[in-house]
């Protein structure tokens, strides 16, 4: 009996090599961030208009933190955030010192709505 080589034997099940199929799936490179992280196609991303910088959305705080130098704590007792909106106790903020402003990190669109008003970041999804 005559076994043919394992990718010869998967083209004739699947009409493709092996890995291929897999290749095919993966999300197409976009670049490099500031931390030398890889940026895939449909990622969201921070960009930086006054550095220049592309930041993946889940490294933004170290971003804020080592480039614009925020702080990121917990509240201990309620306080009024930039937009005058009351902060609960726990919930976590981000102190601007650059600016002595507070923002709750909480409210998602707040955050990134100071942070595309008072420092030109973009928030979009790699192409």
């Amino acid at each position: 009996m005559h076994n043919d080589h394992p990718v010869i034997e998967n083209m004739m099940k699947t009409g493709c090599p092996t890995g291929i199929r897999n290749l095919v799936s993966q999300p197409e490179f976009n670049g490099i961030d500031f931390f030398g992280k890889e940026i895939n196609s449909e990622e969201l991303i921070v960009i930086d208009n006054e550095e220049n910088e592309v930041v993946c959305k889940e490294l933004l705080d170290d971003y804020l933190m080592g480039v614009h130098e925020f702080k990121f704590y917990p509240v201990t007792k309620p306080l009024l955030d930039h937009f005058e909106q009351k902060i609960e106790v726990g919930n976590m903020i981000a102190e601007d010192t650059k600016r002595g402003e507070i923002i709750n990190k909480e409210n998602t669109d707040d955050f990134e709505f100071y942070l595309s008003t008072h420092y030109g970041f973009r928030f979009t999804i790699a192409d």
